[in-house]
């Protein structure tokens, strides 16, 4: 591995381009690397990305160069994402049964005779949090424009000297009820049914009642199946069936930093995209450790759970752009001795340090274990000018709020750093296929991406 890192960064570099620091490559000698071995871009390595989700139906995280699905499978390890189908139902002779939102559901090509139908919904506090906020924005604005045609409308009738029916709400009445504003947010209708051997889930993402025109969806593990939750929320999802219909799993990003990540591992724009990842031939196993009802916020039992799944799953690096508070900063938190079983057993492990610099000793959890690989952020020439308009940009610099050893047990704490700013990926439903962030949660997939172009060339 020194060996090949010492080649990588020894190879000459190209010519700078005006636009190269937005996602760099360049800084850590990627750029050149894949230039001079194009079929050594990761293809056969597998990522597992411990983060908030990825976005199952962003277009540059769909393929790897070689044709290969991207992101092969996908693991809740909290209860985010978590639906109950208890409720079962057949549908009459017509095809249609009453969902749980009261909406009459004509099922079309979904109706079979006999077939039992287990039923859940999904309401507005199922979503993400800023996807929510956004939707309520929205229809408050709608409802505002209908406010503004009532108030209009009785201005008119009183200038005509016309009355209220006594049938009519009084005066006082109907301008309260105007003047307040209760909306419990869109609710959408889920369905799953066994077919053969096989689980399906049927979504109605428009809340219009004909399932017949949406997708019925198979595991996504063996499928790639996902679909998209709507014009108004534009959330894109995919599913597994658990407990033989009793449960069905619900996979989305529920923030936007774990799409953001897995860009920056190995994204696939095309042959020259700009957005590429630095390793885009590998393989992405999403698992979600930040739960959505908790602000994103995680916890030990999660990232256990977590890594314990990418080494079930083959994995050969994991990225975990997540950290909190060491109160020891010795290793032993909860999961820690998991991260060690899982170095032995052939993962390596690839942590953030932090964002509470510029102090020392400011490593957080899990960076602080020995077993981790913790990368500190820094901000490279290129990406200063690109991202950040600078001027006159030095040498690499740590960015100031990347934390810093040494640890109290005397580990130095980081042990490597990386560029910790990119433009990457982020999901549909935040109306933007990218942006640039900064932190040490963008320097691990730095590594993670340089750390799977090694392996694939060992």
């Amino acid at each position: 591995m020194l060996a090949l890192t010492a080649l990588l960064l020894a190879l000459p570099q190209p010519a700078q381009e005006s636009l190269q620091g937005q996602l760099p490559k360049q800084d850590l000698g990627v750029t050149a690397f894949l230039e001079a071995h194009p079929d050594w871009d990761g293809r056969g390595i597998r990522v597992a990305v411990l983060d908030t989700g990825i976005d199952p139906g962003h277009p540059f995280l769909q393929t790897t160069p070689d044709g290969r699905r991207k992101i092969i499978d996908w693991y809740d390890a909290t209860t985010d994402g978590r639906l109950a189908t208890l409720a079962e139902a057949e549908a009459d002779s017509d095809g249609r049964l009453i969902g749980l939102s009261g909406r009459l559901l004509d099922l079309g090509q979904h109706a079979a005779s006999g077939r039992v139908y287990h039923m859940a919904r999904i309401d507005a506090h199922f979503l993400p949090g800023d996807l929510r906020h956004r939707i309520e924005g929205k229809r408050q604005e709608k409802w505002q424009e209908h406010s503004r045609d009532y108030d209009e409308a009785f201005q008119r009738l009183e200038a005509e000297g016309g009355e209220l029916d006594e049938d009519s709400l009084s005066e006082t009445e109907a301008q309260r009820r105007w003047s307040s504003f209760d909306d419990d947010g869109p609710v959408y209708d889920l369905l799953t049914w066994k077919q053969g051997d096989d689980w399906f889930v049927v979504v109605d993402n428009d809340q219009d009642g004909d399932l017949g025109e949406e997708p019925a969806l198979g595991q996504f593990r063996s499928t790639g199946d996902w679909a998209t939750l709507g014009d108004e929320a534009l959330l894109n999802y995919c599913v597994s069936v658990e407990d033989d219909g009793a449960r069905v799993q619900f996979f989305f990003d529920t923030h936007g930093h774990g799409t953001h990540v897995a860009g920056i591992i190995g994204a696939y724009q095309g042959p020259e995209g700009r957005m590429n990842g630095i390793a885009p031939g590998v393989e992405f196993v999403s698992i979600k450790v930040g739960d959505g009802k908790f602000g994103g916020s995680t916890y030990g039992a999660s990232i256990s759970k977590a890594i314990d799944y990418a080494v079930e799953m083959g994995c050969q690096v994991a990225n975990i752009s997540f950290g909190g508070p060491s109160f020891y900063a010795d290793g032993l938190e909860p999961g820690g001795w998991v991260i060690e079983e899982a170095t032995k057993r052939g993962l390596m492990v690839v942590t953030s340090a932090g964002n509470e610099g510029p102090a020392l000793s400011t490593v957080g959890a899990p960076g602080t274990n020995e077993w981790a690989i913790s990368v500190a952020a820094a901000v490279w020439p290129d990406t200063a000018k690109v991202n950040y308009s600078a001027l006159n940009p030095a040498a690499p610099l740590l960015f100031d709020f990347s934390s810093r050893g040494p640890l109290p047990t005397g580990s130095i704490g980081i042990d490597f750093a990386a560029p910790g700013a990119a433009l990457s990926t982020l999901p549909s439903w935040g109306l933007s296929k990218g942006e640039n962030w900064n932190g040490t949660s963008m320097s691990a997939p730095q590594l993670s991406g340089f750390i799977a172009l090694m392996r694939c060339a060992a």
